[in-house]
């Protein structure tokens, strides 16, 4: 459970004001630390920076570091001389009482359930404060109770004593008068005083010691503990044993890394290669072109031969005919 919901649980002050959907009346404004940032105690949710026309802000925020930033981004506090703030718990009862004081005198003019009648108010409280903060949040001095009369003689001295006048009291004397055994007592004084009396003649117990001799268990047999350098010698032994696993742990790890940096360098040379083959395939694609290019132009060439030789053939076949008409 954290620090505030101990706080809202066991403060009724606190309760009410967290319940508020407006600032409290007469609410004061920010007390300013030696720092120059505003002090804001743990729990609060409503600004009480100065206001526009009213003496506070008044805004509500939902938890206090909202508050804090509503402080420094609409206030223009410095969030550099932000004191750093402290993490309570709900076993610090000092800081509970202290807060439930503070919500208590901020929440004086406000009427809210819990709130005592000399205060102004009186409502039946919804929430309760724990036993151990009740105890070091009273206002006003506790009224001492009267003990209980005690049994035993009490005389009055002359003169008061130091604690306020109070008479000392004496405790009655111890009784002198002795209890009468029982039939099983007896005897077990009896058989005792005899065992000592007389210690080579062993009676037969009777009454209460017979009970108590049949009643006690056997006494386990005694074991000898073991030396303490056997023990020494066992724990080296173990010892050894794991460092010999670890050991051929640690060679077999070593062992298959090397086995994995091996196949690496196997991948890497295959991969070279076949670079290498890509670059050669691209050179000899390089030659086929230039060959095919050769080729197309030969046979540009030898196309325009043939074109020449046909256009002379013509011309000879016309002077032909021309000879003959």
């Amino acid at each position: 459970m954290s620090f505030v919901t101990t706080l809202k649980e066991q403060s009724p002050a606190y309760a009410a004001y967290t319940a508020l959907p407006r600032q409290p009346k007469n609410a004061p404004r920010f007390t300013d630390s030696p720092h120059g940032y505003p002090i804001v105690e743990p729990g609060e949710l409503f600004c009480r920076m100065d206001g526009v026309g009213r003496p506070c802000c008044g805004t509500k925020l939902l938890s206090t570091e909202s508050l804090l930033y509503h402080m420094e981004a609409v206030h223009g506090a410095m969030r550099t001389s932000r004191p750093v703030e402290k993490q309570w718990s709900s076993s610090d009862l000092g800081e509970l009482e202290r807060l439930h004081y503070f919500y208590k005198h901020l929440m004086k003019d406000e009427a809210y359930p819990g709130k005592s009648k000399h205060e102004g108010y009186s409502g039946k409280a919804k929430t309760t404060i724990s036993p151990e903060v009740e105890a070091m949040t009273r206002t006003t001095a506790p009224t001492r109770t009267p003990d209980a009369p005690k049994p035993g003689l009490k005389r009055k001295f002359p003169f008061p004593a130091s604690n306020g006048g109070a008479h000392r009291t004496i405790p009655p004397p111890r009784s002198t008068l002795k209890r009468k055994k029982t039939a099983e007592e007896s005897s077990t004084d009896a058989f005792v005083a005899q065992m000592i009396l007389t210690p080579n003649k062993r009676p037969r117990p009777t009454g209460l010691t017979s009970t108590l001799l049949r009643a006690s268990p056997p006494k386990p047999p005694s074991q000898k503990l073991e030396p303490l350098a056997l023990r020494g010698e066992k724990l080296l032994k173990e010892i050894a044993v794991k460092e010999a696993s670890i050991k051929s742990e640690l060679k077999e790890s070593q062992l298959k890394e090397v086995r994995i940096k091996a196949e690496l360098l196997e991948a890497q040379l295959l991969e070279a290669q076949i670079a290498q083959d890509v670059s050669k395939a691209k050179l000899r694609q390089l030659d086929l072109g230039k060959e095919l290019k050769e080729i197309v132009e030969k046979d540009g060439r030898v196309r325009a031969r043939l074109e020449g030789v046909a256009e002379g053939r013509g011309r000879v076949v016309d002077l032909l005919d021309d000879e003959d008409g």
